[in-house]
Formats: C-alpha cells, sequence, structure tokens
C-alpha cells in the first residue's frame, strides 16, 4: 500500500468545482493569523496571503502521512 492522501487519517476528500477528486490535509495550517514562529518542525503554513491553504489529490503522498 501506497504512502499516499487516500489511505491518510489526516485527508479530507471533498466536493468542488472541477472533475478530479481533490481534498485537503488538516496538517496543513491554513491562516491569515499563523507565524512561522507557531509553527511545530512538521508543519506547513500555505497560501498566507489569500487564505485558501492547498488543494491536493487522492495519490499526492507526503513526509507527514499517516494511516487510517
Amino acid at each position: 500500500m501506497a504512502n499516499t492522501c487516500k489511505t491518510c487519517k489526516f485527508y479530507d476528500p471533498s466536493e468542488n468545482d472541477w472533475e478530479m477528486p481533490f481534498g485537503s490535509c488538516s496538517r496543513w495550517e491554513y491562516s491569515y493569523q499563523t507565524s512561522p514562529r507557531d509553527l511545530a518542525a512538521n508543519e506547513i503554513v500555505v497560501e498566507i496571503d489569500e487564505g485558501w491553504g492547498a488543494l491536493m489529490g487522492p495519490d499526492f503522498g507526503c513526509v507527514l502521512w499517516e494511516a487510517k
């Protein structure tokens, strides 16, 4: 089994306006208020200027993966 989003407990698949099954990850911080000083070494802030965060497909994998 591959360590990809679709098998990770942090992945949240969602409906969207595209024909692709994108979702989000609860390990990624989406906030205007987050300072890099407030992050743990294994966290990330994405797109803080717009505040919308990030989307990833079910076959994406990363070092934060944990089994469901």
